[in-house]
Order: C-alpha cells, then structure tokens, then sequence
C-alpha cells in the first residue's frame, strides 16, 4: 500500500472519521478539523491495526475515546460525498 499524501489539498469539504464497532449495523461518524484529519491518514491505519484505546478529537473540540479492540473497520471520508460508494472521487 502507498503512503496517503498528506497536502493540503487533499482534505475534503466536510472530512470525518468513520467507524464501524463490531456487533452493530450501523458507523459511528465524527466530524474532524482539517489539522486532525491530516494526522489521522498516516496514524489510523496503526490505531487500528494495534487495537488500543485512543482519544481522537472533533471539529466541536469534543474527545471521543475508542477502543479499536472492537472496531471492525475505520476510514476516513467526507461527509458531503452523497451516495458516491466508498473510494471513489
């Protein structure tokens, strides 16, 4: 897999981080600010795969602790996307 480029440009109109808990039928979605959606492409992929507990912040400021012990998949997305599927632009 290639590294996630990481300019500026890259960062979508409403970015948000994606998550989907094992056991449950529908993804938990947080807004993210521009700074922390850029931190998140090269360290989510680690999170996940370590399975700790890790606090992310939202675009509101708030902090949500998740445990990827029990997350079956996280991503990155935009929000404003629509009903595009999942990895296309």
């Amino acid at each position: 897999m290639s590294e996630a480029d990481t300019t500026a440009e890259n960062v979508p109109d409403k970015p948000a981080l994606v998550v989907h808990v094992n056991g449950t039928s529908e993804p938990l979605l947080f807004a993210l600010s521009a700074d922390i959606h850029q931190q998140l492409r090269t360290q989510l992929p680690s999170m996940v795969r370590s399975g700790n507990v890790e606090t992310i912040t939202t675009k509101d400021g708030a902090e949500v602790t998740i445990n990827f012990v029990h997350v079956a998949a996280a991503y990155l997305d935009d929000l404003q996307r629509g009903s595009k599927p999942f990895g296309l632009r």
